[in-house]
């Protein structure tokens, strides 16, 4: 009985997850590549009463990627520093910069503070008070930029700023590099993906939100026409094409 030399096998499986694939003719790169597929308003009905509640805007691109090292868990952040949220900034000898209140102005982008009793823990930092910070946009993987009309144009709108917070998107999870026929990963999260081969699917992101006759003017969702500009990026931090989505125009009950 001849012993399975795993070593080889691992080595083959290495060699050949670095090169350009070639999948049913197809080739694939190693940096990933993206076609929108639709951008889909869902109104929620509950018997003939209509619902914001579950409204929902999803987001379906088809990828491909030639090396399969799209996705990432939370775990990832635990041991890489690439896909941690931020990294400190530091003065000349190397300590934190905490916010100065008689020299700064405070914003959401540039500074991050410990939410309740617990501190930040930045690498070896343990943060107990407010600190400037670089923002790592590789947080997530799925990077949704949103653009609204403004005088003809579509600008994009800055959540950081007018809400503070990271812009929309998020961090689907691995992708299998073992796959070879069709699976559907739904693991709870807004992603749900329809893996097509080790290096190819289509992913669907879900935006939940609600829009009323009340909250309509000071809604993201609620201001006239958008656009959603989306890209991906993998572990190694390729980035993909940029696609654009037609204009759509989410409206609140009554409309």
């Amino acid at each position: 009985m001849r012993r399975t030399d795993w070593k080889l096998i691992i080595g083959l499986i290495i060699l050949i997850s670095s090169c350009d694939k070639e999948w049913e003719g197809k080739r694939y790169t190693e940096e990933p590549t993206i076609q929108l597929i639709d951008v889909d308003w869902k109104r929620y009905y509950q018997g003939s009463q209509r619902s914001s509640s579950r409204d929902s805007i999803e987001i379906t691109i088809a990828w491909q990627d030639g090396n399969s090292d799209l996705g990432m868990s939370y775990r990832d952040s635990d041991t890489s520093s690439l896909y941690a949220p931020f990294e400190l900034v530091r003065d000349d000898e190397g300590q934190p910069v905490y916010f100065d209140s008689e020299t700064d102005i405070y914003n959401c982008r540039d500074f991050a503070f410990p939410i309740g009793l617990s501190p930040l823990i930045i690498g070896s930092d343990t943060i107990t008070d407010t600190v400037r910070v670089i923002r790592n946009k590789y947080v997530a993987n799925f990077h949704i930029s949103v653009l609204y009309e403004d005088e003809g144009e579509f600008v994009e709108r800055d959540f950081m700023a007018e809400y503070c917070r990271f812009p929309l998107g998020g961090r689907f999870p691995r992708i299998s590099p073992l796959t070879t026929e069709t699976t559907v990963v739904n693991d709870g999260s807004p992603f749900t993906i329809v893996q097509e081969s080790p290096w190819s699917g289509i992913m669907t992101f879900t935006i939940f939100t609600s829009i009323t006759e009340e909250s309509r003017d000071n809604h993201p969702f609620a201001k006239g026409p958008l656009k959603f500009r989306v890209h991906i990026n993998d572990r190694a931090l390729n980035e993909s094409n940029i696609v654009e989505s037609e204009p759509i125009s989410p409206r609140p009950i009554g409309w």
